[in-house]
């Protein structure tokens, strides 16, 4: 099924669904049920109906029983808060298998609400499954439209905190998480497959052995959320990061916060992954590495499949690369916006790859009086062994400069080639555009383009190094300040 059939079907489900539920009519108050008048919180949940409040005091635990408390009903399950540990807090402990709440996939759910929650595990219990989990299935007519979970914490948990799938259908709909806090879990801190409609807003999701949030959830919006040392458990890769967002068209990051998301002793090192997204944004965001950089760190990363995502203003500590896009052209409609890199040192270069640049237009009184100027040139078309250090973009103010780099063989020969650039932006950089071209190609050649931040005052520099005395090699290079 194509994703624009799913997106299509999901909406249709939605405008269903919510037609259903503003067409009942209430027929009796909400009852408040604390689970300590009954046997067992079982109980309690039995006993209560649709709209019915069911509260678990402090302090706890509460143990859930085997299979976990299947909630087959509309209703707020609420408590005092998390608090600091078991037995100061409304506390939850899944069973042996990781269950706490399962959301009955045979029922048809909505307007769901749980808050002010601890969840954590304690004892010797290793299973997996996700301590709040539905997975509704591909054929099911059923649907959950509305949940709500604010002010919950997931703590020390051995899979998942939570994770919907709404099968084929899409038919997991208007999801919220506001103030939640997941860490120390064995798997990922949030997983939503087949989900429409979901905002996380502020939260803590961190120190997980998977990602702090994996989303296929059309329309996710993640807003002002902290997300810090995940992917503990993780080899490298593109995909290993702490946020990672496939098929997730229209989302949007707005003012989150990254945090240790590369170390040194850890394969993984990018904060946010975006894959196969047709619309989206990440903006006023700040991506952090605490005092020093990690060689090979990457804040978003744009793969291919994408299309129109807009990387508005963000700001940077310690980064080595800001914003990556494998392959402009199976990204078309990406564009990366000015970036703010407050700190970079030797391993944290601060620079912008593959990514068609995005700049304010110039006021109309100025466009009859000015032109852009004509970005810097390098063409060397028959040059044989090493470039030595060329002007590229000659000293100025501070800023961004756009850097676009074609080699091409003109005579077969041995070598390996390097296009490196040499700028300052407040420590010495350097950076090979393109690495470890083979100079023994007959008609061999190759382009790459990257951005980088030049401090006031600093130029930068283009050569070339491991071309061998054989090879015959042609080099075109541009600049441009944006």
């Amino acid at each position: 099924m194509s994703a624009r059939t799913r997106l299509a079907r999901s909406l249709t489900l939605s405008l269903g669904v919510l037609a259903a539920i503003a067409s009942l009519a209430p027929t009796a108050a909400a009852a408040l049920l604390s689970v300590r008048d009954f046997p067992s919180p079982a109980a309690a949940l039995a006993a209560a109906h649709d709209g019915d409040r069911v509260y678990f005091p402090s302090p706890g635990p509460y143990q859930a029983p085997p299979g976990g408390w299947v909630i087959a009903k509309s209703l707020e399950i609420f408590g005092d808060g998390p608090g600091r540990d078991l037995s100061g807090a409304s506390s939850i402990v899944p069973d042996a298998d990781g269950n706490a709440f399962v959301l009955d996939s045979t029922a048809a759910l909505a307007n769901l609400h749980f808050h002010d929650l601890l969840v954590t595990a304690r004892g010797a219990g290793s299973g997996r499954r996700a301590a709040l989990r539905l997975t509704i299935p591909d054929q099911s007519p059923h649907a959950l439209s509305g949940l709500r979970l604010e002010r919950v914490t997931f703590s020390a948990l051995a899979g998942d905190a939570v994770s919907l799938d709404g099968g084929a259908r899409n038919a997991v709909l208007l999801v919220s998480l506001t103030d939640c806090e997941v860490n120390t879990c064995g798997g990922n801190g949030v997983t939503l497959r087949h989900v429409t409609t979901t905002t996380l807003l502020d939260g803590y999701y961190h120190d997980c052995r998977g990602y702090g949030l994996y989303a296929e959830a059309a329309g996710v919006r993640i807003i002002g959320a902290a997300f810090e040392h995940n992917q503990l458990g993780a080899s490298a890769g593109d995909l290993a990061s702490q946020v990672r967002l496939k098929l997730c068209h229209g989302f949007l990051a707005l003012g989150c916060h990254f945090e240790e998301f590369a170390a040194a002793d850890r394969p993984a090192r990018t904060a946010l992954t975006v894959e196969a997204c047709r619309g989206g944004q990440v903006s006023a965001s700040i991506f952090v590495k605490n005092r020093a950089g990690v060689p090979g760190s990457r804040g978003i990363l744009i793969l291919g499949g994408s299309r129109d995502i807009d990387v508005g203003a963000n700001s940077w500590m310690y980064v080595d690369t800001l914003v990556a896009v494998r392959g402009v052209e199976s990204n078309p409609g990406c564009t990366v916006r000015m970036q703010t890199a407050l700190k970079t040192d030797a391993n944290a270069a601060g620079v912008v790859e593959g990514a068609a640049a995005a700049t304010a237009a110039p006021a109309a009184s100025a466009l009859a009086t000015t032109e852009a100027p004509a970005p810097a040139g390098l063409d060397r078309t028959d040059l044989v062994g090493d470039l030595a250090p060329q002007g590229l973009v000659s000293a100025g103010g501070e800023g961004l400069v756009r850097v676009s780099v074609v080699v091409a063989t003109r005579q077969p020969g041995a070598g390996k080639l390097a296009v490196r650039l040499e700028w300052n932006d407040g420590a010495p950089r350097t950076r090979d555009v393109i690495a470890n071209f083979d100079l023994a190609l007959a008609s061999g050649a190759v382009d790459a383009s990257c951005t980088v931040f030049l401090a006031a005052g600093q130029g930068l520099t283009c050569r070339t190094l491991g071309a061998g005395s054989a090879a015959r090699y042609a080099l075109h290079a541009r600049a441009e300040r944006l």
